[in-house]
């Protein structure tokens, strides 16, 4: 730039704030470790056709989101082989890092490429770890946090780090990282300038270096978008990320102008030729990708045939009779067998499916807690804090409290691994006797999450102020017009959520309820059964023309998806309940030990063998979560309580005939469908490309700050998505990585308005993300919603 050229300044600032920030608009969330749900990793994205971004994700990072021709080739052997191969290498995207490895010698050292993820990587794990310990502690404090920068702290810390440059076997190096601009924004603008960055293409390279970092890119994006108590200043810790990534394609570009004259050349050549070439690049994986997307499509409609055929077998009649006993359980796919399970046992067993948070837009904050935790799905915002209390006042809170933190730590420690002598040494020698009997003897208690304690209730509040009866009754109203119950109680009614018992499993929460944050449904659960069974409730919804009669008690329960038990709390069953359920318990494990392979064998033995697999440290496989997921239904249970949907299927409960002005069908296609999707994708994506979107081998995690992440080994990005073991059983996938086909039982003109009305849904269907269909009151009939209108499916 010229010296007294005053305009370029301005135009490269205009250039480069709209290219990053929508580079970092691509990026899709992911949760910490102890808040874990799943999240479609494309879903930023969801606005272009999913060809087009599969194309665009090929060329810039290598990513596959489809399986290889040779997997179609074997689901379809009579189909013809060879789909989508390619004839020549296949063309990608090169950042610096990448060009200087190709035209370099580095056999004999690290790779660029390799090495400045690894650095990021490093450096981004103590950043984090450290500003969120200090959020923390800053929480209860009502001053402002101080500002602080990814960047300029990066800065501060690799000016200072002079291992890098012998590390790397390259003098001269620091001095480029000396020359680096003080501030994120200045080190955009320098670097647009010298790495000549113009056009729209801008946006898909630094989209590519966020490829390079996903991980910690993907964090970022948690951090800047889902949390109040941000490390970064400003929400935009991921454009600093950006900043840092980009930092180091100037550092390289500039040590190898003065490091390497007989390189710069051809770096310069290739960089530029590149730039040209980018979106002949795009549009040769579009056409390289073209029959693998007719086969991707042709084994979604293997799936549906016979799921089709079955949902238009005529309807049988449901009994006109009260039931005994109705259970609401969750929607998440492992309810599903174990509804059918139960209602085997007996034609007047009801059960439905609703969201496992049980509507309840809910924080809780356990006894002695400093913040609350949100217990609802990530895409909402809490609105109501569930604050624990002791349930006889003459306990003392405190002591109670401190009992209650005291068994959650050691909850905490049953999930590291048993050579963690460093434990043992902060905890003492008498409780190494306890690290090794939970090892080699577990006991058989359920984990302690202090939402499942006994002897607590809660207060409900809002803004600090207690609900007052009104708005408990509105609460409560809601949830049973959104759950479809609003008469025909039966005595007992269940409100079953779900949880994952299994050990030395730093993704244990990717096994609870995801829409319940990442936690079990216990709490939700308790708390929706302590409303209804307040008498003052109960006479405020009589007022509302829903009558509960005296007779019914609600329950909650918890439906453990390791071990298929069915714990409940605050209540006491009849004994033919109970026996029914056991029953159901018995079914549940006898059909799903096979999966699992465990040997055929009584009903007492199976129970043992899951108890003992559920508490087996060593076992990488406690259960098989949400695999093979590939169907939404929102429709009566009538419609589906005959088929078996070997449990691939999300069951949501709903009647249109209730739900006079489609209210209830508008919160179900924007949120349980929407969620429905995410965990859909992020199984779909840990097996198309588990290098770039599954979180690799578990054996070899290290979790990193503590719960931020995982790493797999001792470096590289942070790993997003589901474990190997969790998709995988050593010889085959055991996810098939099909789209989601949703079904609604509901008229087209309603479904169609709900579709007009909402972005979101809108794109899912347009762009082939999701498959929406519709059952018709005539079950021969059936549809399916495309950009192009309703068809025949």
């Amino acid at each position: 730039m010229k010296p007294n050229d005053l305009t370029e300044p301005v135009m490269v600032q205009a250039a480069w704030r709209p290219a990053a920030q929508h580079a970092c608009a691509r990026i899709a969330p992911s949760w910490p470790l102890d808040a874990l749900i799943a999240v479609n990793p494309w879903w930023e994205m969801r606005d272009e056709p999913f060809q087009r971004v599969s194309a665009r994700l090929a060329a810039l990072g290598d990513v596959h989101c489809l399986m290889p021709a040779t997997w179609f080739d074997k689901q379809q052997p009579d189909a013809g082989a060879g789909a989508g191969k390619a004839t020549a290498p296949s063309p990608h995207w090169k950042n610096v890092s990448a060009w200087l490895d190709a035209l370099q010698d580095r056999s004999h050292r690290m790779t660029w490429s390799d090495e400045v993820t690894h650095q990021v990587s490093q450096f981004c794990a103590m950043f984090l770890q450290r500003s969120q310990g200090a959020a923390l502690r800053r929480r209860p404090s009502p001053a402002p946090a101080p500002a602080c920068s990814l960047y300029v702290d990066w800065l501060a810390f690799v000016q200072a780090d002079r291992g890098i440059e012998i590390l790397m076997g390259e003098p001269g190096l620091h001095n480029a990282f000396e020359q680096l601009a003080p501030t994120h924004e200045q080190l955009f603008a320098e670097a647009f300038e010298a790495l000549t960055l113009r056009g729209g293409n801008a946006e898909d390279y630094l989209h590519a270096l966020l490829l390079d970092v996903k991980g910690w890119a993907a964090l970022t994006a948690y951090f800047d978008r889902y949390t109040d108590v941000t490390p970064g200043a400003g929400n935009d810790m991921m454009l600093q990320l950006l900043a840092v990534r980009l930092a180091w394609e100037l550092v390289l570009w500039r040590h190898c102008q003065a490091a390497y004259p007989s390189v710069w050349p051809s770096l310069q050549s290739a960089w530029q030729q590149q730039w040209q070439a980018l979106d002949d690049m795009v549009q040769w994986h579009a056409s390289a990708q073209a029959r693998l997307w007719e086969k991707q499509a042709e084994i979604e409609r293997v799936y549906r045939a016979p799921l089709h055929a079955r949902l238009r077998m005529p309807v049988p009649a449901p009994l006109a009779v009260r039931p005994s006993v109705q259970a609401v359980f969750c929607i998440d796919v492992r309810s599903e067998p174990y509804r059918r399970a139960f209602e085997a046992q007996d034609p007047s067993i009801q059960t439905s499916g609703f969201a496992g948070f049980f509507g309840l837009p809910v924080r809780y904050r356990a006894l002695g807690a400093v913040h609350a935790e949100p217990r609802l799905p990530g895409l909402l915002k809490g609105q109501i804090d569930v604050v624990e209390q002791p349930a006889r006042s003459e306990d003392n809170a405190e002591r109670y409290a401190q009992r209650l933190n005291r068994r959650a730590r050691m909850h905490d420690c049953n999930g590291l691994a048993p050579t963690t002598f460093s434990l043992v040494e902060s905890l003492g020698l008498g409780y190494a006797f306890k690290l090794l009997k939970a090892g080699f003897f577990p006991s058989s208690d359920h984990a302690s999450d202090t939402a499942r304690s006994a002897g607590v209730t809660w207060a409900l509040q809002k803004g600090g102020v207690p609900l007052t009866p009104d708005e408990r009754v509105a609460l409560v109203a809601g949830i049973l017009r959104n759950m479809g119950l609003t008469d025909s109680f039966a005595p007992e009614v269940l409100l079953v959520g779900h949880g994952s018992t299994n050990r030395n499993n730093p993704h244990a929460a990717g096994l609870d309820c995801g829409a319940c944050g990442g936690h079990d449904g216990a709490l939700n659960a308790r708390v929706l059964a302590m409303l209804l069974n307040d008498a003052q409730v109960r006479s405020g919804l009589r007022g509302l023309s829903i009558d509960i009669p005296d007779d019914t008690q609600f329950v909650a329960a918890l439906h453990d998806t390791t071990t298929d038990e069915i714990v409940c709390f605050d209540g006491t069953l009849t004994s033919q309940t109970q026996n029914w359920l056991d029953a159901a318990s018995c079914m549940a494990r006898r059909r799903r030990a096979p999966q699992l392979g465990i040997k055929p064998d009584k009903d007492a033995i199976l129970k043992k063998r899951f108890m003992q697999r559920a508490r087996d440290w060593s076992q990488p496989r406690p259960e098989w979560g949400l695999v093979n997921n590939a169907a939404f239904i929102a429709a009566p249970r009538a419609r589906t309580r005959h088929i078996d949907l070997a449990g691939r299927a999300f069951l949501h409960d709903y009647d249109w005939r209730r739900d006079a002005d489609g209210a209830v069908l508008e919160l179900i296609m924007t949120a349980p469908m929407v969620v429905a999707h995410w965990i859909n994708m992020q199984y779909y994506a840990s097996v198309t490309d588990h290098r770039h979107y599954g979180s690799g081998n578990k054996i070899l995690h290290n979790v990193v700050g503590g719960h931020l992440g995982v790493f797999e080994g001792n470096g590289g990005d942070l790993r997003i998505g589901l474990p190997l073991q969790s998709v995988h059983d050593g010889k085959r996938w055991r996810h098939e990585p099909l789209r989601l086909a949703a079904y609604l039982a509901a008229p087209a003109a309603r479904i169609e308005d709900i579709y007009n009305r909402h972005a979101v849904v809108k794109a899912l269907v347009d762009n082939e993300w999701l498959h929406l269909f519709r059952l018709d009151d005539d079950p021969a009939r059936l549809q399916q919603l495309t950009r192009n209108g309703w068809q025949t499916a």
